[in-house]
């Protein structure tokens, strides 16, 4: 027999623990609980995927589209640098940039656009680039200024303001 309080082994027929004093009832001793396997539920196998075809969609027809009225269909606009051409113009465009830290990207940007607009030709003209570094360093400084007035409030206006000076500085000439 085991005393419930102290767990000391107690002989038979004993009415106190001699460990603890604790009054010992005697009592048949209590099975441990059994453990019961909760039940078991038998899940439904999942239905195979189904592998329909996706659905067929029929082609545009040849002329969906074609050109606006009025509007030329073949409008002669190219690019005709070449890729190692425009490779050369971007490495060193990269190479200022990092050679002088930051400071000579409005030249960078300015040689860029210079290249792209003697490259390109829209409806048979050519379009000229006419701005440069100093010019645009200079906004840069302005722009800068600015947006550390306000804040910061200033810089939502400088990418408009810096898109409207490339378009202000780009003309088209006939070729």
């Amino acid at each position: 027999m085991i005393c419930p309080i102290c767990g000391a082994n107690l002989s038979e027929g004993s009415r106190f623990c001699t460990k603890c004093g604790n009054p010992v009832t005697q009592q048949a001793p209590t099975p441990p609980p059994a453990y019961e396997q909760p039940p078991v539920y038998q899940q439904a196998p999942a239905p195979p995927p189904s592998y329909e075809q996706p659905p067929v969609y029929q082609q545009a027809p040849a002329n969906a589209y074609a050109a606006a009225p009025g509007v030329d269909e073949n409008p002669r606009s190219r690019f005709d640098a070449n890729a190692l051409e425009s490779f050369c113009a971007f490495f060193v465009a990269g190479l200022i940039i990092t050679l002088t830290c930051g400071i000579g990207t409005p030249w960078a940007m300015s040689y860029l656009l210079q290249f792209i607009c003697r490259h390109a030709v829209v409806d048979g003209k050519r379009m000229v680039f006419d701005g440069n570094g100093g010019q645009l360093f200079g906004n840069y400084i302005k722009w800068f200024l600015l947006t550390l007035i306000t804040f910061g409030i200033y810089g939502f206006w400088v990418i408009p303001k810096m898109i409207s000076w490339i378009v202000k500085h780009i003309h088209i000439v006939e070729e």
